[in-house]
């Protein structure tokens, strides 16, 4: 068995073990009790300011990477109208990659930290044996979800 090891697997095998272990996680957090009413509104209301700053943000973040993708493709590793046109297509691809990834996985990590607020403050109410655990998983989802997608990212771009 060992000599048909592929070590480049682990990679892979460990961003889909870690994304499932966040979804595992996430639905745990969602199954919990927003509590009141008005700690539902509280909730929402930050939801949707966390959102709209999510998208200003990543809006900016965007043209960012337009820009600086085209000085990649144009520049480096090295000029290309010296060097291999297709390294600096991968290295442009590659900076893509990551920026897609990355701004996918903080806006996981923003959904869930604002969907587990109200849980963690409505479970509080009965003590912190109850409300670690949801603040702790709910934290735990943007950890998982930023080691598996960055795996993830690094798994394609060497495939």
């Amino acid at each position: 068995m060992l000599e048909t090891f592929e070590p480049w697997l682990i990679a892979p095998i460990a961003s889909l073990i870690s994304i499932l272990v966040g979804l595992y996680f996430y639905r745990y957090v969602e199954k919990q009790s927003s509590g009141t009413e008005r700690m539902r509104e509280i909730s929402d209301a930050i939801r949707l300011g966390a959102r709209a700053f999510l998208k200003r943000e990543y809006t900016v973040l965007f043209m960012f990477v337009g820009v600086v993708s085209v000085l990649l493709l144009i520049f480096l590793p090295a000029p290309i109208w010296t060097g291999n046109p297709l390294d600096n297509i991968s290295l442009m691809l590659a900076y893509i990659f990551g920026s897609v990834f990355s701004a996918l996985a903080g806006f996981l990590g923003l959904t869930i930290a604002t969907k587990a607020n109200a849980k963690v403050a409505n479970a509080a109410q009965q003590g912190l044996n109850r409300a670690f655990p949801i603040g702790f998983r709910g934290g735990a989802v943007m950890g998982f979800s930023v080691v598996g997608i960055g795996l993830l990212g690094v798994s394609i771009v060497y495939a």
